[in-house]
């Protein structure tokens, strides 16, 4: 396939000629006119600011997160030192696919949380520990995403298939992926790895051949939890009445423990005035978590309710006025995104704040009408307790170095330590 790779910016123009593209100075006129017809023209943008009015056009509706409004949002609060880039993929003059890309410094010594109250339990476990923190200490590097860090999920392109086959679609999605982290290169931004996140089952077919060709490996972390809601769920009296006795008991107990809780939703000056509380909160889960690519800009919350508008909501737990846990959503119009939140731990227990949120989770998912519930990839086993079922994703990495690259995903695989879960069934068979 040939590609004709434009970098969007003023002071840098680069439109090789076509038989240069083709590495042949001699064509007659109908190999030029065959060359054209099947050439990928792709263009780079490096600011959501300068994307084209036809990007969201492109874009299909219930593709919210390639839309210009969400990403606004990161680059106008960005997780630290994130970079962004956006291509454009078009054919004879016809857009025919798109697709966002973050760059970020990442260091595994940083990113994996040991806390200091968990205790190793044994000389093989503290053995363990240290050999992980001394591999961790050597993963150090730039990388460049196509996808997007802060969601679980292929939210990393989009290509027209009536437009552009699948398997075109990735070899020119491949193509612009190395051509972008060459750009950074000279500019002064050293990319070691590309990192293509995050597919289910049924895009693998074309994603794994195109890529593992181009020499990326594939391997899995943690499922992407989702709930489906069926349509005969109009209210969560609904959802109670599906589930089987024994899990009933416990959703109501819960729902009984939470009721001290009162909930409330914050309006765009509601999360501006309790910012710090929220960031607070945030990062009371986020830093107890296991492992950690990045943390939230403290703006997050608000730039996403100042350009979602009432497709972000964020709902505030208070017990005696006091801000002690939030959940957050986004409705895309077909899924609904439990997106982050924040609890504080002192208090969870007693009020069963986290099962109360994931309960709170499906409320809102049923009143949406969402087809399904976005739960990503974490606390597995209560998750499925309240009905969310694992789907598992499939990612893709490639160091540009051929010798490291061989042992890439060997070390991934050591660093990323599995959850020990079990999955539960709470509905009626």
């Amino acid at each position: 396939m040939n590609y004709n790779f434009t970098i969007n910016e003023t002071s840098i123009k680069q439109k090789p000629k076509l038989s240069e593209l083709l590495g042949c100075p001699y064509m007659t006129a109908q190999q030029q006119a065959k060359a054209k017809k099947e050439r990928v023209d792709v263009q780079l943008f490096r600011s959501s600011k300068d994307l084209p009015l036809f990007w969201d056009e492109t874009t299909p509706k219930q593709h919210l997160f390639l839309k210009k409004a969400y990403l606004d949002v990161l680059e106008h609060a960005p997780p630290k030192g994130m970079r962004f880039a956006y291509l454009v993929f078009s054919k004879q003059e016809k857009n025919v696919g798109l697709a966002i890309c973050q760059v970020l410094h990442f260091n595994a010594e940083e990113s994996i949380n040991t806390p200091a109250k968990n205790p190793q339990k044994n000389v093989f476990e503290a053995i363990s520990r240290s050999m992980k923190s001394l591999v961790a200490r050597k993963v150090d590097f730039n990388g460049l995403v196509c996808g997007n860090l802060l969601l679980t999920g292929e939210h990393g392109f989009y290509f027209d298939e009536k437009l552009i086959g699948k398997k075109e679609a990735m070899e020119a999605l491949a193509s612009g992926i190395e051509k972008t982290r060459e750009i950074f290169g000279k500019e002064g931004v050293d990319i070691s790895v590309t990192y293509v996140k995050e597919y289910f089952e049924t895009s693998r077919e074309f994603v794994k051949p195109v890529l593992e060709q181009q020499g990326y490996f594939e391997f899995q972390i943690q499922p992407n939890m989702m709930l489906k809601i069926p349509s005969e769920w109009a209210t969560f009296e609904d959802y109670l009445g599906a589930m089987s006795s024994k899990y009933r008991v416990k959703t109501k107990r819960a729902l009984k423990k939470g009721k001290a809780v009162v909930r409330k939703e914050l309006d765009l000056q509601g999360i501006r005035k309790n910012k710090e509380t929220l960031y607070a909160l945030y990062r009371g889960v986020a830093d107890g978590s296991g492992f950690n690519t990045f943390l939230l800009h403290p703006n997050y919350f608000y730039e996403l309710k100042r350009n979602l508008g009432d497709a972000f909501c964020l709902i505030g737990y208070y017990v005696e006025e006091e801000m002690v846990a939030f959940f957050t959503t986004i409705d895309t119009g077909e899924e609904m995104e439990a997106n982050f939140l924040g609890y504080n731990p002192a208090k969870n227990k007693e009020f069963q704040i986290y099962h109360n949120i994931l309960l709170d989770l499906v409320k809102q998912g049923i009143h949406l009408q969402a087809s399904h519930i976005v739960f990503a990839r974490t606390a597995l086993e209560i998750k499925s307790s309240i009905g969310a079922v694992p789907h598992e994703m499939y990612n893709y990495i490639k160091h540009r170095k051929s010798l490291p690259n061989k042992f890439i995903k060997k070390v991934f695989e050591y660093l990323n330590t599995p959850e020990e879960w079990k999955q539960r069934h709470p509905f009626k068979a």
